[in-house]
């Protein structure tokens, strides 16, 4: 006679045996009779439901723990007979079927088994199982953020595995609940993420370095300090002696002589006369390769002679202070030029891709107008490793963007990106078709928000090092190195206490 393992309404596991050629239903409708009227000796009002299994989910996840440290330091010789698997794969045979967890072990010794008798109380019980699991509070982030990290990933793991419950496939729940439960860690990277942003905004912006860059230029005009005109004439002749030792000439760069020229013209000089003669060689025009690089190595010349003036060249004033103020002055103009570039590389991605009509090639854009930057000696000179690596990661995409740039194609945003869809949905069906078009959609949103996120990250990298921004960007950075950990850590505490089959 078959035999059936059947859960009465009182949430009792029993074995039903049956007459020859009887089915399962006919043998729940038994037990069903038998219990017809009688509510369950246990039977709590939801409210109850929720503290109880809220409570033994705390303990079960304290439980939890404890049994994975047990696993941990069992190793093959534990629960799940990892050197016994190895061996059945190495040898041949049967795979041991693995015994309880520790962690189950002790959670069915000590009575705090999950018995949620209402939905409600389903919830509390996975919940509380991730709240009360200490590794949901290891690694870096703040306490708020790591609990309200593990209250949404018991809420996703429980949403999760009640929606593949109809399947009654314990795998499949199991996995389920898993993907539910890293819920968790979005809401601890979107923290993470707001964070960031908070810590970026103490950073000066660009219009804060360009009004530092003016104001050191403005001090520079009011200074006292004047270099003789036997300094003017000798820093002349020191520019003139090492561009002839490098080989220029002035036929060959008449733009880079002319302006050099100036130095000893005024007989003697201000600082500021001298950084006007810098600023000239600057608008030296790249038309005329040779030019340009004479007109670099000129502004190096001053910029040597500016860091150490002569004693003996000074007429009055302090030179260190005032070599100091312009080094500052002009480490600010530096990078507020930058970031206008970058400020208008963004803009013309913008303006490209909209000129397509839809807007779906913004993430292509965007990349190739931060590659003009990179690949030109001109715009990128002066620009640190760092920013440049940045740049490159930007051009070339991560393998997040570029597979999200990729099935972004098949996004509905134009005739031929819709073919795809029109044509899913005549094969497969409207749902078929609507998934595509969905999923492209989706997609191609996350990459344009991924490199938009990038371009972002590398504004706040340039302002960080302006002369104003690295003593800000140096206190910050201790906060700043522990919020980009959290993600990951979220994603590890995510695992390591997703309950992965909380229920009756």
């Amino acid at each position: 006679m078959p035999t059936f393992e059947i859960t009465s309404p009182d949430g009792k596991t029993y074995e039903v045996t049956g007459p020859e050629g009887s089915t399962k239903e006919q043998a729940l409708e038994k037990v069903k009779a038998q219990h017809a009227g009688q509510p369950p000796a246990d039977s709590r009002s939801t409210l109850a439901d929720v503290a109880i299994e809220g409570g033994k989910g705390l303990l079960r996840g304290a439980a939890s723990f404890a049994g994975d440290l047990g696993e941990a330091v069992m190793g093959p010789f534990g629960p799940s007979k990892h050197f016994a698997n190895l061996k059945a794969d190495i040898v041949g045979g049967e795979r041991p079927t693995p015994d309880p967890s520790y962690g189950s072990q002790i959670s069915h010794a000590a009575g705090i088994d999950p018995a949620p008798q209402t939905t409600p109380g389903k919830f509390a019980s996975t919940t509380g199982e991730v709240v009360g699991n200490p590794a949901s509070y290891l690694g870096p982030g703040s306490a708020l953020v790591k609990g309200g990290a593990a209250v949404l990933s018991g809420i996703g793991s429980e949403a999760a595995g009640e929606a593949v419950e109809g399947f009654h496939s314990p795998a499949l729940e199991a996995g389920a609940r898993m993907v539910g439960g890293l819920a968790g860690a979005g809401g601890a990277t979107a923290a993470a993420e707001r964070n960031l942003t908070k810590l970026a905004e103490q950073l000066p912006t660009p219009k804060n370095i360009y009004d530092a860059a003016n104001a050191g230029y403005d001090m520079l005009k009011k200074s006292n300090t004047r270099i003789s005109p036997q300094g003017t004439q000798d820093l002349l002749a020191t520019v003139k002696n090492d561009l002839h030792a490098d080989n220029f000439r002035d036929y060959l760069a008449p733009a880079t002589y002319r302006a050099i020229e100036e130095l000893g013209s005024t007989g003697s000089a201000t600082i500021g006369d001298l950084d006007g003669v810098r600023k000239l060689l600057n608008r030296v025009p790249g038309t005329n390769p040779t030019d340009r690089e004479a007109a670099r190595r000129a502004i190096q010349a001053i910029d040597d002679y500016l860091i150490n003036v002569p004693v003996q060249h000074v007429i009055s004033g302090d030179p260190a202070r005032d070599a100091a103020i312009l080094k500052h002055a002009q480490g600010n103009w530096a990078l507020h030029k930058q970031l206008e570039m970058l400020d208008e590389a963004s803009v013309k991605g913008q303006h490209r891709a909209g000129a397509s009509g839809s807007g779906a090639n913004s993430i292509n854009t965007a990349r190739q107008e931060v590659r003009k930057i990179l690949d030109s000696d001109k715009k990128s000179r002066g620009m640190s490793d760092a920013v440049k690596d940045k740049m490159e990661e930007i051009v070339m995409g991560t393998w997040l963007t570029n597979k999200a740039r990729q099935i972004g194609k098949f996004a509905p945003s134009g005739p031929v990106s819709a073919t795809t869809s029109i044509l899913t949905g005549m094969g497969g069906g409207p749902a078929a078709g609507a998934a595509v078009a969905v999923t492209g959609f989706l997609a191609k949103h996350l990459g344009e928000y991924l490199t938009d996120k990038q371009i972002r990250e590398l504004e706040t990298l340039m302002r960080s090092e302006s002369p104003i921004g690295k003593p800000v960007a140096r206190a910050i950075e201790p906060a700043v190195t522990e919020q980009q950990a959290v993600p990951a850590a979220a994603l590890t505490r995510s695992v390591l206490s997703s309950p992965l089959a909380v229920g009756p």
